[in-house]
């Protein structure tokens, strides 16, 4: 969404300028408007992942007005240390999975990281087997 790190200009796909950590900028849901404070920059390499706004859920609530956990995503942060398959089974544990698609971190990856992942162990294992 920023211009400094995707410098295109195109109909239909509109990017801030001058932006940058630290930034503030204006929301805006329907009616209601707000101004945050820009604290961070991801780039995953996964376009609809970096074209998102990530904020805290109570924010997010105030504004879009609702006060309801309706939400598309929701990630949890865990503990240095937890294996994230516990935390995975405790929630499928709860019922979660009967209204959610709950994975972990691995399982969320995209199949193009994966392949890579995959493509980067094979050509690892076959230099290290080179004497």
């Amino acid at each position: 969404m920023l211009y400094k790190y995707t410098p295109i200009e195109a109909p239909g796909f509109q990017t801030l300028k001058d932006v940058s950590i630290g930034s503030k900028v204006k929301l805006t849901v329907g009616d209601v408007s707000r101004e945050y404070y820009v604290k961070g920059i991801i780039s995953s390499k996964v376009d609809t992942f970096d074209q998102s706004v990530v904020m805290v859920d109570s924010e997010a609530r105030k504004l879009i007005g609702r006060t309801d956990f309706n939400a598309n995503q929701i990630a949890i942060i865990l503990t240095p240390g937890t294996d994230p398959n516990v935390a995975k089974a405790a929630l499928l544990g709860s019922g979660v999975g009967n209204y959610a698609r709950v994975q972990t971190h691995d399982e969320a990856l995209p199949k193009f990281l994966k392949d890579i992942q995959n493509t980067f162990a094979i050509l690892g294992n076959a230099i290290s087997g080179i004497d």
